[in-house]
């Protein structure tokens, strides 16, 4: 499935990053080199990783490995714990090399989710997660110390191999044709983003009228169509605004398909909390 790279930005001397998010819009599909811990602190998660379906209950957790493709649904009433970290993190062990690698291995073929570890460990990962958020404000010597320690339990607990998957996952695309559907809209989107994007188009290639598509989609995604396009478009912004210092306001607008300034800047201080001018000043 086609998706965005997201680059993202974390510790200057450390590869990793700790952040809260209330789930209340869509995070469109998107990938990054990074693994993302997902820690439900309340509410539940709802996402696609690779087209394959999750739900992710308050007090579980979810391991995206780094390069999968993944969307997180809106969720109400909902907050979680996102920890993003690059497995460079164990560099400099002397079998660095193939440690990553045997860990890259594992990570893919074992449970994504903890809810059938043992009751042990899952209270261990509880543990970890909440000294790494008490810990996330601290500027103490020794905290880059102690990050990298807990980050390397979380790497241990996710790698035993008694959470190995026995059996393959039946792909969701073939378990509920419904996800099909909404893949062939995600899929239109990315390629078409940049470009005006009609109700009508849009219906046509989910196959369905558009009164129809109206409330498919927001039945599954609890946004609607125009709020998730317009959030994709501004998350495309967001990457322009950042990695392409010397692009106009007006160019970054029209390069994501807005067609005019105003409109931009009002969807984009909606999405994001703060004008687009002044996203790009605090991210230089």
């Amino acid at each position: 499935m086609s998706a965005p790279f997201l680059f993202n930005t974390t510790e200057k001397n450390l590869p990793y990053i700790l952040f809260y998010d209330n789930g209340d819009q869509v995070v469109p599909t998107h990938w990054h080199k990074e693994l993302e811990l997902s820690f439900i602190l309340k509410g539940v998660a709802r996402l696609l990783v690779n087209d394959e379906m999750y739900e992710v209950h308050e007090n579980e957790a979810i391991l995206i490995n780094g390069g999968d493709t993944h969307f997180y649904f809106a969720s109400t009433d909902h907050r979680r714990l996102v920890i993003l970290v690059d497995l460079d993190i164990i560099e400099g062990s002397s079998s660095f090399v193939e440690l990553k690698k045997e860990l890259n291995t594992r990570l893919e073929m074992n449970e994504k989710t903890c809810s059938r570890w043992s009751e042990e460990d899952r209270n261990a990962l509880i543990d970890i997660i909440g000294r790494l958020a008490r810990l996330n404000d601290q500027n103490v010597f020794g905290r880059e110390l102690l990050v990298r320690a807990m980050i390397f339990e979380l790497l241990f607990l996710y790698s035993k191999d008694e959470y190995k998957v026995v059996e393959k996952r039946i792909n969701y695309q073939t378990e509920n044709k419904a996800m099909v559907k909404l893949q062939r809209v995600f899929n239109y989107i990315e390629q078409h983003y940049t470009e005006p994007i009609t109700l009508d188009d849009i219906a046509s290639e989910a196959g369905f009228n558009p009164s129809y598509f109206t409330r498919f989609f927001k039945s599954y995604t609890n946004v609607t169509f125009y709020d998730y396009l317009s959030n994709f478009r501004v998350s495309k912004a967001q990457y322009l605004l950042v990695q392409k210092p010397d692009m106009s306001i007006s160019m970054v607008a029209e390069s994501v398909g807005f067609t005019s300034v105003k409109t931009f800047n009002r969807v984009f201080l909606k999405c994001v909390k703060i004008p687009p001018t002044k996203f790009r000043k605090v991210n230089k």
